[in-house]
C-alpha cells in the first residue's frame, strides 16, 4: 500500500526537478527520439533521420548521436554533453 504524503513548503522546500549533468546513462544511445517541437533546437547540432517503425507506413524522428552501434559521440569521458543542447528525451530520463 502506497503512504501518500502531500507536499508541505517547509518539508520539501529543497525537493525539485535538477537539470542533468552526468549523461552516462546515455554512453551506450546511438539515437535519440525526438519530438517535431525539437526540430529548431536540434538542427544546427544534430543529424536527423527517420527510422522505420513496426508497423507499415510508421516512421520514427530520431537524433543520430553516433554512426557506431552501443556509442555516442556527444558525451566527454565524464558524461557530460557536449552539445549546447541536449534531446529532451534525455533531459527528461528516468520519465
Amino acid at each position: 500500500m502506497t503512504n501518500w504524503l502531500p507536499l508541505d513548503p517547509m518539508r520539501h522546500c529543497d525537493a525539485g526537478w535538477f537539470k542533468y549533468h552526468d549523461y552516462r546513462f546515455a554512453a551506450q544511445d546511438h539515437l535519440a527520439p525526438v519530438a517535431m517541437t525539437e526540430i529548431t533546437q536540434l538542427l544546427p547540432w544534430y543529424t536527423l533521420a527517420f527510422l522505420a517503425g513496426e508497423a507499415p507506413q510508421r516512421f520514427h524522428l530520431v537524433a543520430l548521436l553516433s554512426l557506431q552501434p552501443r556509442q555516442n559521440a556527444y558525451l566527454d569521458h565524464a558524461g557530460r554533453w557536449t552539445a549546447p543542447y541536449v534531446p529532451a528525451h534525455l533531459r527528461s530520463y528516468p520519465f
